[in-house]
């Protein structure tokens, strides 16, 4: 058998084998990037239990740490600005849930009230506005 003949050949695909070998830890790294989930602020619907209202936001899947976040409970009035029911700032968080609480502004009138929550980064999510107390 003539070696210098399939030496060219064999070398390729020592080469060809070697290379996939070498993509595949890159290739598990991008699908566990992809399973991973990513950071993002979350605002859940104010709910009450008659005599307060019950706001909580939160961060998820973040790696890294924040100046601050700020969870609030606003009430919507139309055509009028919006009046803030009660506001808590988080300094240095990475991930959490926080729940802020503030008293029913009146029990015969009711309003729509939602929540805001705000990063130092400038990211902001907010809830739907349900009618409660």
């Amino acid at each position: 058998m003539n070696t210098k003949k399939y030496f060219p050949v064999l070398l390729a695909g020592i080469i060809a084998t070697s290379g996939l070998t070498a993509a595949t830890p890159s290739l598990a790294s991008d699908q566990q990037q992809r399973a991973t989930p990513r950071c993002h602020l979350t605002a859940s619907e104010p709910t009450t239990d008659g005599r307060y209202i019950y706001a909580t936001g939160g961060r998820k899947g973040c790696g890294n740490r924040l100046e601050w976040v700020t969870v609030s409970l606003w009430r919507d009035i139309n055509n009028l600005p919006d009046s803030l029911a009660e506001r808590r700032q988080i300094n240095g968080p990475r991930n959490g849930t926080w729940q802020i609480s503030a008293k029913c502004h009146s029990a015969d009138d009711k309003w729509p009230y939602y929540t805001i929550v705000r990063s130092a980064k400038g990211y902001t999510v907010q809830s739907a506005h349900p009618v409660l107390c």
